[in-house]
């Protein structure tokens, strides 16, 4: 299940906050530092983890873990429990209006998308596997330290080094 959350009311962003944030059957954290989807506040209405976003059950659940909370479909009172959220949901995080939309068959890249004139820029899709160097010296024979031989193997540099004869 792919979840898409987008801030309506974007006047109140500063430039270089990410406007949207999306991933699919996965839990992620919404706050002012250190989170999945980090909202700039220099108001510190947004606490610094604000709500939890969990996968559970075949559903996207919103956590309020606020000081000053988290308020659904303009309701003036805050969240008391897990909300269910449902596709056209909005959520109130400090000062921003957030758009859900939760579809079945999206492709997400679970990373948020940086608002027109940032300077931040989005990584490259991971692999997800360590990069092969085919056992490769790293460096070339006329790079190498003169005297210096390469290692046999990448696993001779996890051995202890040799004991000197007496």
């Amino acid at each position: 299940m792919f979840i898409s959350l987008k801030i309506s009311n974007v006047d109140k962003l500063p430039p270089g906050t990410a406007t949207s944030y999306a991933a699919r059957d996965r839990s992620f954290e919404i706050g002012r530092e250190n989170c999945d989807w980090t909202l700039s506040d220099p108001d510190k209405f947004i606490s610094g983890r604000h709500c939890e976003v969990r996968y559970q059950a075949g559903g996207f659940w919103l956590y309020d873990i606020s000081r000053n909370g988290t308020f659904i479909n303009g309701s003036s009172q805050r969240m008391a429990g897990p909300h269910r959220l449902a596709h056209g949901d909005r959520v109130l995080i400090g000062r921003y209006v957030v758009s859900v939309s939760i579809d079945e068959g999206r492709p997400a890249s679970g990373h948020p998308q940086i608002r027109a004139g940032s300077t931040q820029r989005e990584l490259p899709p991971s692999t997800g596997r360590p990069l092969d160097f085919s056992n490769e010296p790293f460096f070339s024979p006329a790079e190498q330290r003169p005297g210096q031989a390469a290692p046999a193997s990448t696993s001779s540099a996890l051995q202890p080094p040799p004991t000197p004869a007496p």
